[in-house]
């Protein structure tokens, strides 16, 4: 059993079907990056900058919060390429795949 399972990819290439199957064959979470809310930008920020870093930032505590209330196996996908690099980092110690 995996703390996290992260999936990465082209648009297209079927991530959103293989997470639904793995979160209903191990009854985890499922978490995409653009699940979080929708919110106002707030005026003299760079829109595309601040929308990417607070739907990342949001993500991680999110997926975080869970591991943290005892739930494996949690799905996590919808990054780009920068963010991708930056797991190891940010889940060092951590269980996943």
């Amino acid at each position: 059993m995996k703390d996290f399972i992260f999936i990465i990819g082209a648009s297209g290439t079927g991530k959103t079907t293989l997470a639904k199957n793995l979160y209903k064959y191990y009854k985890g979470a499922y978490i995409e990056q653009n699940m979080i809310p929708e919110f106002y930008v707030p005026e003299g920020e760079d829109e595309g900058k601040f929308e990417e870093e607070l739907l990342w930032e949001s993500t991680i505590e999110v997926l975080k919060k869970f591991n943290n209330k005892g739930l494996k196996n949690i799905i996590g996908l919808d990054f780009n390429d920068i963010r991708t690099r930056e797991i190891p980092v940010i889940f060092k110690g951590y269980d996943y795949r």
